[in-house]
C-alpha cells in the first residue's frame, strides 16, 4: 500500500508487488485499487504518523493520522 500527499486530496493504492521494501517507485501494473480520499483537519495533533482503524454507521475505515492531517478510507466488506 502506498499514497501520493496532495493538499486536499490523497491517492491512496493497494499493490500487490512482494518483496520491496522501503521507497521504491511502484510497479503501477500490480495496483489493485485506488482509492482518491479528501484530507481533513486532525482535530488532535498527532506527532507520530499513525494507522487505525474503526467502524461507524458508515462502515469500516482506515485512519491516517499524522501532525493535523487525517485521512479515512473507506473499506467495504462482504
Amino acid at each position: 500500500m502506498y499514497a501520493v500527499p496532495n493538499q486536499d486530496t490523497w491517492d491512496v493504492i493497494l499493490n500487490s508487488e512482494l518483496g520491496k521494501f522501503g521507497y521504491h517507485e511502484a510497479d503501477h501494473s500490480f495496483d489493485i485499487v485506488t482509492a482518491k480520499v479528501p484530507v481533513e483537519i486532525n482535530p488532535l495533533e498527532t506527532e507520530q504518523f499513525t494507522i487505525s482503524f474503526n467502524e461507524d454507521s458508515s462502515g469500516l475505515k482506515m485512519n491516517f493520522k499524522w501532525d493535523n492531517t487525517l485521512v479515512r478510507i473507506p473499506i467495504q466488506t462482504r
